[in-house]
């Protein structure tokens, strides 16, 4: 039987934990978890904790840890990858693989070209989670609301290294820009509309690396998967 993960909102710090909330719900009402079964809790700390279901009240389960381990999948680099709101299920798309490419953070942009303002955060976080358990990550990507693109050229500046997807970029690739030495890097992806010529030229005044991934234009969903997928292969 396999064994199945859930996520805690509090750190464990004992020898037993807590399952309670949507995690409650999900391992005891869908799941059908009884007491006996085994576990894998994770509290955002990196740690996979080995448990054992001791105890099923009302409203939440007791776990008693067998053993703490670290979790072999996220990546020694900090990516944040801040994408221009796109379609829902084109969102949804991008955030998953995201997830499964070991981002750490997203962020969700509006820029002048951006058609979708509506982005549904509480959506996305379900996503995630189910993303997460699915690749056999131990802490949760965090996504914030939306930001505006000036205030994320601001945020990305704050990373080793900041680079654009864009287009239209004609000399410089994503295998050109030296990444190896970085330890923490923020990628800016566009919409379905792309970049305006405005808004690459603030980035590059922000020192925002732009590049282009190839002669065909991709469609926003796939250019982040692509970006992604280059870098954790260099990284890996």
């Amino acid at each position: 039987m396999e064994i199945r993960r859930f996520f805690l909102d509090t750190p464990i710090t004992s020898s037993t934990a807590i399952v309670e909330g949507k995690e409650f719900h999900h391992m005891t009402d869908v799941l059908r978890h009884k007491v006996g079964y085994k576990t894998i809790l994770c509290d955002n700390s990196g740690y996979d904790f080995y448990a054992t279901i001791e105890r099923i009240e009302k409203n939440y389960a007791v776990c008693r840890i067998d053993e703490k381990v670290k979790n072999p999948t996220e990546t020694e680099k900090d990516i944040s990858l801040y994408i221009c709101a796109i379609k829902s299920e084109k969102m949804d798309l991008a955030i998953q693989k995201a997830v499964e490419l070991g981002v750490k953070r997203i962020i969700p942009v509006i820029s002048q070209l951006t058609n979708e303002k509506n982005v549904r955060i509480e959506r996305l976080e379900r996503i995630i989670m189910e993303a997460s358990k699915q690749c056999g990550r131990a802490s949760l990507c965090k996504i914030s609301n939306p930001k505006s693109f000036d205030d994320v050229l601001i945020d990305m500046t704050k990373s080793q290294s900041a680079i654009m997807a864009y287009e239209n970029e004609d000399k410089t690739m994503l295998r050109d820009l030296d990444l190896k030495d970085k330890q923490s890097i923020a990628l800016l992806v566009g919409s379905e509309g792309g970049f305006t010529k405005e808004e690459v030229e603030k980035a590059k005044e922000k020192g925002i690396e732009v590049f282009s991934l190839g002669k065909r234009i991709l469609r926003a969903e796939t250019a982040s998967i692509a970006s992604l997928a280059y870098l954790t292969l260099q990284f890996e």
